[in-house]
């Protein structure tokens, strides 16, 4: 199975002085810890290293979207380990057998079979892609080869003054398009809420056939919103730090880059996250228990509130330990009868926080009020995300309903 390691990466700039070929450290680009991936043979797969380091050096991407996108080819390197005769350079006459072709029959394989979540196999397949488009740039590949059928999609937006506007945007033939929820709105990654009346059944039954991280992980999701990067990111000192607000019953805890200290965000945006005080007890009970102090003796210096059982963050290595962690759970789950956890995955969880969440507040406020509060406590980028999910509501007054359970553990009422 292929790896990743991450480089220390020093840029140098190239000087050539009294016919001397001189390497000076840039003071342009700081020194960055660069993925780069191994072949199990423990060979160096060159073009996509390459990659990494042009994307880092000459298109200036952040380090994090390096990070994911190597993420990905490594997933698809693992693959390519595990296919007799198929190598990243495999394109016959034969469209189906093509290597990237086959690896996206595979991946809506592992999505159908809920393996794999709809927007990992729809980000995988754009990451190959993406990869693939650079390689033909760079003539790393024979032009003459067709890679893929490309073609345009139009695309449709409403700005915020209500104008539309249409635009053509390039796809190709192979790439994945995420799949529509039952409301045919398409909220954050393409999924939908789960009904709210099942999260206590599903808590219910992590907690006693799950590890307590993962228990704990869904409870935060299911009551703060925060993404799966932000909750494996926790440091104790997050928790530790929380405010009470006016009832007591409810808190908040600061994520983003300049909390203090730090907790990983999408976009990098950082704002105060509402969490019940109850499950701040049973989070800070957790720190403190033999079970995470055992685990932090295996780490130097770890300052994560989510350890594995070897010490790592639970996000390493791909996110491998919290995906195969979910489908054992989902997996047991449904063998035991407990179909709550039926096309579950672990992000539905915010979706299901966000709309949750706007009910409430659309029943104790106005709209714009509503989307304000609603946009702060998730940390969306932009308010259309947020009115996604009163839309959605309006479309689907059955799931909108709140169980009284989940209600008071949520809003603490």
């Amino acid at each position: 199975m292929s790896r990743i390691e991450n480089v220390k990466i020093k840029p140098q700039n190239i000087i050539v002085k009294d016919n001397q070929v001189i390497f000076k450290e840039s003071t342009n680009l700081e020194s960055q810890n660069l993925p780069q991936i191994y072949w199990s043979n423990n060979k160096a797969w060159d073009v996509a290293n390459l990659y990494a380091y042009d994307l880092m050096v000459n298109e200036r991407v952040q380090l994090k979207t390096i990070q994911t996108d190597m993420q990905h080819l490594n997933a698809y390197a693992s693959w390519l380990e595990t296919e007799d005769n198929l190598t990243w350079w495999h394109f016959p006459n034969k469209k189906s057998e093509r290597c990237v072709f086959v690896f996206k029959g595979y991946l809506i394989k592992q999505r159908n079979n809920q393996q794999l979540a709809p927007s990992t196999a729809t980000h995988r397949m754009r990451a190959v892609i993406k990869f693939y488009r650079w390689i033909q740039r760079n003539n790393l590949i024979n032009k003459d080869i067709e890679l893929w059928k490309n073609k345009f999609k139009k695309i449709t937006v409403i700005n915020k003054f209500g104008f539309e506007h249409s635009f053509d945007v390039l796809t190709t033939d192979l790439a994945i398009p995420l799949r529509a929820n039952s409301s045919n709105i398409d909220l954050e990654d393409g999924v939908s809420p789960i009904n709210p009346k099942h999260v206590p059944k599903i808590l219910e039954y992590a907690k006693t056939h799950a590890p307590i991280e993962i228990y704990l992980m869904l409870k935060l999701g299911f009551f703060t919103g925060m993404r799966i990067g932000s909750i494996t990111d926790l440091k104790l000192a997050t928790i530790e730090n929380y405010s009470y607000l006016d009832d007591m019953s409810m808190a908040t805890i600061r994520i983003g880059l300049d909390a203090i200290p730090p907790v990983q965000t999408k976009f990098s945006k950082s704002g105060n996250i509402i969490i019940p005080t109850e499950l701040v007890n049973e989070l800070l009970e957790y720190a403190y228990d033999v079970r995470r102090l055992k685990r932090i003796k295996k780490v130097e210096n770890s300052v994560n509130l989510f350890l594995t059982s070897r010490g790592n963050k639970y996000l390493g290595n791909e996110g491998k330990s919290i995906n195969v962690a979910i489908h054992r759970l989902r997996k047991s789950a449904l063998e035991n009868g407990v179909y709550e956890f039926k096309d579950f995955y672990f992000h539905r969880t915010r979706a299901t926080f966000a709309t949750v969440l706007m009910q409430y507040c659309l029943e104790k406020m106005d709209v714009t009020s509503a989307v304000q509060l609603v946009r702060d406590c998730c940390l969306h980028k932009d308010e259309k995300t947020t009115l996604k999910y009163v839309k959605f509501i309006e479309q689907n007054k059955q799931l909108a309903k709140i169980s009284n359970e989940y209600t008071k553990a949520f809003l603490g009422l």
